[in-house]
């Protein structure tokens, strides 16, 4: 799926149950909002399933991060964003993340 690059400005910390603490963007950009959509289509089309939760991008921190604290002064980070992967993650003694492709 082609797409405009875009910049995602992090800095919006968050403590999510079971002890997942990530990194929100202060700001969706309607690119990676497109993306998105566009990805989600290119599924359909092919008839495989579509994550039927509402999309939160986020940044993954920990995830045993427990009764962790967030900052009051997050640091906040530009992540000038021009390509994405395709990745298998499997669940073992340690979660392993493999690219199957770039894009």
């Amino acid at each position: 799926v082609p797409f405009e690059p875009f910049r995602l400005s992090l800095g919006s910390p968050d403590l999510w149950p079971h002890g997942i603490a990530v990194l929100r963007p202060t700001h969706t950009p309607p690119n990676l909002m497109s993306l998105q959509a566009g990805l989600g289509a290119a599924l359909q089309h092919l008839d495989l399933p579509v994550e039927p939760r509402k999309f939160l991008p986020h940044i993954t921190l920990s995830r045993r991060a427990g009764e962790a604290t967030m900052s009051p002064q997050p640091p906040l980070i530009a992540w000038d964003v021009d390509g994405y992967v395709l990745f298998e993650s499997e669940y073992d003694a340690h979660r392993t993340y493999t690219i199957l492709a770039r894009y």
